[in-house]
């Protein structure tokens, strides 16, 4: 939930972070999707170099990143929000 949060308010994010989000973009598509594409190369390369991997590695890639979808697009909204109210004042 913490990467969500961080995320959507930009407040900067991490290097897979920002690549993850960087390709979502540029490719329209879903974000769980590219960061299960992203987290599974990392730990499949982590293993190639000898890396220990277990099967909660796995399912925590699975399961992490629709959590991360669903809290960055429902913190982005509610930023939006909050944003979209400072202008309506700022406005009147």
């Amino acid at each position: 939930m913490g990467g969500g949060l961080y995320n959507a308010a930009e407040i900067g994010a991490g290097p897979r972070d920002g690549f993850m989000l960087s390709i979502s973009e540029k490719l329209s598509a879903p974000i769980a999707r590219v960061r299960i594409i992203t987290e599974s190369s990392v730990l499949v390369f982590g293993f190639l170099l000898g890396g220990p991997v277990f099967i909660f590695s796995i399912i925590f890639t699975f399961i992490q990143s629709p959590i991360f979808q669903s809290t960055y697009l429902h913190f982005n909204r509610i930023i939006e929000k909050i944003t979209a109210g400072r202008i309506k004042k700022s406005v009147s």
